[in-house]
């Protein structure tokens, strides 16, 4: 069974990070071949162009070429979109999703695929933050199920639970409103695509209302117990 776009693009990034040539990658992943070899150059350009250092300055390069790359290809894809029609109509306006995912790999390169690692602990406020935030939302745009969409969503909202936590224990209050608009905005995105599913697929219904609760229980009950010693002006966060 052929893995999705998301994990195959994973792999890819750190290959090429690592210092694999694209053919190569291509190779390793034919089932996805069209789709990678219109990524893949721009993502190797940038690997062996930025430095290893995120910089300001080299993550502004990165982008500056990344923009320039990307309309080269959006130029050229005006004619091929014609003539490759099963994907790109399965995908629709998936040049957008091109410029989220290229746009994190701007940055990913100026430190390598380790960047994204080092971000998964960040919070809100934090210099990497942005970037877990973003590697977030290019998970969610190559995602093509609603029960997949639903289960990020709910990983993604016991993240931000967990943030609001760890901002209260360490008295850094003013990123909590910040966290908290993400945490509804997650849990409101499974509630939606839970409501559809109810009523075409019962079976996608309860996976997904199982996966939330599984999730997001215990980091709803660790935000509880972190409110309680949080000012009163935050408490309602967990209310």
């Amino acid at each position: 069974m052929p893995q999705p776009l998301d994990i195959v693009l994973d792999d890819c990034i750190s290959r090429i990070a690592a210092g694999e040539t694209v053919e190569s990658c291509l190779a390793r992943h034919p089932e996805h071949a069209e789709e990678l070899r219109a990524l893949l150059p721009t993502i190797a350009q940038i690997s062996t162009t930025v430095a290893k250092t995120p910089t300001p300055s080299k993550k502004a390069l990165g982008r500056r070429r990344l923009a320039e790359e990307m309309a080269s290809l959006e130029r050229e894809d005006a004619a091929r979109r014609t003539r490759k029609a099963r994907w790109w109509s399965g995908i629709g306006p998936r040049w957008a999703v091109a410029g989220v995912s290229a746009s994190v790999l701007a940055v990913l390169f100026g430190g390598g695929t380790a960047v994204v690692a080092a971000s998964g602990s960040s919070l809100p406020g934090d210099t990497l933050y942005p970037v877990k935030r973003a590697w977030e939302q290019t998970r969610l745009t190559f995602q093509q199920s609603d029960e997949g969409d639903a289960k990020l969503h709910a990983q993604f909202a016991a993240r931000r639970a967990d943030e609001i936590s760890q901002l209260l224990e360490k008295g850094q209050i003013a990123h909590v409103e910040e966290a908290e608009a993400q945490l509804h905005k997650h849990l409101a995105q499974v509630d939606k695509i839970a409501a559809s599913l109810s009523q075409r697929d019962q079976k996608a219904f309860a996976a997904v209302e199982a996966d939330l609760e599984a999730r997001t229980a215990p980091a709803l009950a660790r935000l509880q117990a972190a409110a309680l010693g949080a000012p009163a002006s935050v408490q309602t966060v967990a209310a």
